[in-house]
């Protein structure tokens, strides 16, 4: 019985195309997230053109006469595959056929890219044979058991070992009796919940109980107002959950199983698959952490019960392994990680799985995971922002947001913290699993000279960086203006195999350059260059004749300024620019300051950005964006918590109060089920 995991990709899907890196970080991801599988991938190389049927492959056409199918300038898959041939990620080829002949799809994919090691076998996804456009799936024609039966002996002329795969959602489609050795792939979407997946999928591998089978989930499209996306983005961890109850519940003693993550989904916040993992400890070794002694701080195998038992190996770090925690913690006491380098990473991210129990609120204990950023540590996670005692019943998957904290720093640290006070204390932090995470950030470039007509330097020309996503799709990366020399470039870039495009303008005459056969040079060794040549005498939305045009748009179609607003929300005001901001693309904005009021604090930025900086100042402003601040009430010095009243009314005793901007309000009642909320602003105090 053998088992694998991996993604589906499509150039559809995915969108901006993920880097090779980011593509094998998902191979390893899904490793980790099922140990006992082997990397596999649904990799598709030809898409359904939903203006006449056809099949678009994505290459270059190998010899031949072949109907009913289109072929590209340019390779999409070469570089990627060899890639995947020394990284041990192997692949079923798939083609979405259309009104072409499955035959020669076969014979295509596995005339092209059969020569690749990574290569296991190719199929189709059968809700497009005989399709004119993906507003026309097959929902009606079954594969007969000889078109079976023939399209997989000539999958095997190509190598004994290759198998054929055949993908819908509806078994009653699939060959009636046949089954050599077939691959039957399930991607079914629209699910009420997980069960409901879990069920349709277990009567798909009951149907083909002899063969090897395959589930793609992931999507978040809405089929017949069902969205897959309502209900898994609630789980903790979706890859994972998903594909454990597939492997546990589904799949049938002896029978093969592979489970894919759809592409359509890699970039969301809720699935870290195309992240490199900069570090993780599940404690099995001493990895130097420092305990400090005052909470108890240990290292090893829990004994209480809750938890009982660590979420990954044997050991955890926690308060007391086997008691709880002491009273009269003070000062703070911490776990802190060793140094973990993160230089060279951009987007960092911090998780860790947590099964704890605090005697809560602000009173009383408290509890924090902060994190270092080279010269200051910033508290990501205060249990005194929530009103209730924390009571895991179980592992808890924990994602605090760490802004930028750890990007490209060599010297970031997590620590979790504990305070408490004379009585009462409970289990305390058992914690397990903690993950560092990010992007690897890159020295490529794309640089050059901007010229005129007849080759003298022309300053001041407006360049924008596209990345060509091979679907009649750019996405735009960055903008730049040449210099008083000429001179442009674009670095940061991460991906060393894209298609890059320029679009350049002058008096609002547009020019569009291939800048493609870059290789990417790495700043250090900038050798050559990519010189931009403007012919102010041609036609808006024509190219010169000596560049490849692979974009026509009007500049101001595609870029000028975006606007930018901040909000305020109550109980704080706004200093510096002006709230509103028009900002040229790529620019950045003018920094505005959150200023809380009264007693007030202000609790971070929501919309478009998150976080806490203060001033902000947005930067590389590609779109629109919309953000408020965000203030709620703060305690003062009485400790009865007395709070600031500007509508009449305490919202903690209800009595009426005086409106004036210096009265409190010194009750000692405080009923905490609000405290969340009138921190939020909830009640416009």
């Amino acid at each position: 019985m053998a088992r694998y995991s991996g993604v589906r990709s499509s150039s559809y899907g995915a969108i901006p195309w993920p880097t090779n890196v980011q593509w094998k970080n998902a191979a390893t991801n899904q490793i980790k997230n099922f140990p006992d599988t082997s990397s596999v991938f649904i990799w598709i190389v030809g898409v359904l053109d939903e203006n006449n049927g056809k099949c678009n492959m994505e290459f270059p056409a190998p010899p031949g006469d072949w109907t009913n199918v289109n072929f590209a300038d340019t390779d999409k898959h070469e570089s990627i595959l060899s890639y995947f041939d020394s990284n041990n990620i192997k692949v079923y080829l798939q083609f979405e056929n259309g009104i072409a002949d499955v035959e020669d799809c076969i014979n295509i994919v596995l005339t092209k890219y059969g020569n690749h090691s990574c290569v296991i076998g190719a199929g189709m996804d059968w809700e497009w044979y005989g399709s004119t456009s993906v507003d026309d799936p097959n929902e009606t024609t079954q594969v007969t058991d000889q078109q079976a039966e023939d399209w997989e002996d000539l999958v095997k002329t190509y190598d004994t070992d290759y198998k054929l795969f055949i993908k819908h959602y509806m078994s009653s489609l699939m060959p009636p009796s046949y089954r050599g050795n077939l691959v039957f792939i399930n991607d079914s979407q629209g699910f009420a919940n997980l069960n409901a997946m879990i069920s349709e999928f277990a009567t798909w591998a009951d149907t083909f109980s002899n063969n090897e089978v395959g589930f793609q989930f992931g999507y978040d499209m809405d089929i017949d107002t069902l969205n897959d996306y309502d209900w898994w983005k609630l789980l903790d961890n979706p890859p994972k959950q998903i594909g454990d109850r597939v492997f546990n519940e589904v799949q049938n003693s002896g029978q093969d199983c592979g489970v894919y993550w759809v592409d359509f989904t890699l970039w969301y916040s809720e699935i870290d698959l195309l992240k490199s993992e900069i570090w993780y400890d599940n404690f099995s070794t001493d990895k130097n952490w420092t305990l400090d002694s005052g909470a108890v701080w240990e290292r090893g195998t829990p004994v209480q019960d809750p938890p009982g038992s660590a979420y990954d190996g044997s050991n955890v770090i926690a308060t007391d392994l086997n008691a709880n925690y002491p009273n009269n913690i003070s000062p703070m006491s911490y776990a802190t990680s060793p140094i973990i380098d993160c230089s060279g990473y951009n987007n960092v991210a911090i998780s860790f799985w947590r099964h704890a129990y605090f005697e809560n609120t602000s009173d009383y204990d408290r509890a924090t995971v902060e994190v270092y950023d080279g010269n200051t540590w910033h508290v990501v996670f205060d249990s005194d922002d929530i009103p209730d005692n924390i009571e895991d019943s179980e592992w808890t998957l924990q994602s605090p947001n760490i802004s930028t904290y750890g990007d490209n720093n060599d010297s970031f640290r997590i620590r979790f913290g504990l305070e408490s006070n004379t009585d009462t204390s409970y289990r305390g932090w058992f914690i397990d699993a903690v993950r560092v995470i990010g992007d690897v950030a890159t020295n490529y470039k794309i640089e050059g000279k901007t010229y005129d007509k007849n080759g003298s330097i022309i300053a001041s020309v407006k360049c924008l960086l596209l990345k060509d996503n091979q679907n009649n799709t750019c996405t735009v990366i960055d903008y730049t203006t040449s210099d008083a020399n000429g001179d442009y470039s674009f670095t940061g870039l991460s991906d060393n195999d894209a298609q890059y495009l320029i679009y350049a303008w002058k008096d609002d005459t547009p020019h569009v350059f291939d800048v493609t056969n870059h290789n990417l040079l790495p700043k250090e060794t900038p050798d050559t260059s990519f010189d931009l040549y403007l012919r102010s005498d041609i036609d808006k939305g024509e190219t010169s004749p000596d560049k490849d045009l692979r974009l026509r748009s009007d500049a101001d179609k595609i870029v000028g300024s975006h606007t930018v607003i901040f909000h305020c929300g109550c109980n704080g005001h706004l200093s510096g620019a002006d709230a509103t901001q028009s900002v040229s693309h790529g620019g950045d904005s003018t920094a505005i300051m959150a200023c809380a009021d009264g007693t007030c604090i202000f609790n971070g930025w929501t919309g478009d950005y998150t976080g806490l900086d203060n001033p902000l100042q947005l930067n590389n402003v590609t779109t629109d964006m919309d953000v408020t601040a965000n203030f709620g009430i703060f305690g003062i010095e009485n400790p009865n918590y007395m709070y600031r009243i500007n509508n009449k009314q305490c919202v903690f005793c209800g009595n009426a109060v005086p409106d004036y901007t210096s009265t409190y309000c010194d009750c000692s009642t405080q009923p905490y089920s609000l405290l969340s909320g009138v921190r939020e602003g909830a009640y416009g105090l």
